[in-house]
């Protein structure tokens, strides 16, 4: 038999599965290098870790309530289609927001972000207050982040 010039083909996924062993997911997972211990020992080769990086949420709407300390109650409006009827409706949703200057009133439409959980229903942040047409469009003073609407 005459030798090949090329060099042996490299093992295929199903391969190294076998050859991983127990501690392994799947046959994709081996070939990725990430190995997950079905036992509770330690290995000596920690896996990869893969990180998500997601976009906060951010969302405006208008304040109706400022009964709690530091905190405000945004209701963010929205239109949606009818699922039958097609007709746009009005749909809202109240969001408790933090408020650590306790600066929003009733009536100020404000930007709220997503941010880590502060208390059991409360995990936005007040980004930014708008001036509404309540004060005549003009800046609203109260907090350095305020813009005017036109």
């Amino acid at each position: 038999p005459v030798a090949s010039p090329l060099p042996p083909p490299l093992p295929t996924m199903a391969a190294f599965a076998l050859s991983a062993g127990a501690g392994v997911l799947s046959a994709r997972a081996a070939v990725g290098g990430a190995r997950v211990s079905t036992t509770a020992r330690k290995s000596a080769v920690a896996a990869p870790v893969s990180v998500a990086i997601t976009a906060k949420q951010v969302l405006e709407g208008k304040v109706v309530s400022t009964s709690g300390d530091k905190t405000a109650v945004v209701e963010v409006s929205r239109k949606v289609p009818h699922p039958r009827y097609i007709k746009l409706m009005s749909k809202s949703s109240r969001f408790q927001a933090h408020d650590p200057l306790n600066k929003c009133v009733v009536g100020d439409k404000v930007r709220i972000e997503q941010c880590r959980p502060i208390s059991k229903t409360k995990h936005f942040q007040l980004v930014m207050i708008y001036a509404g047409q309540d004060n005549g469009g003009f800046v609203d003073a109260r907090v350095p982040e305020t813009v005017a609407v036109k």
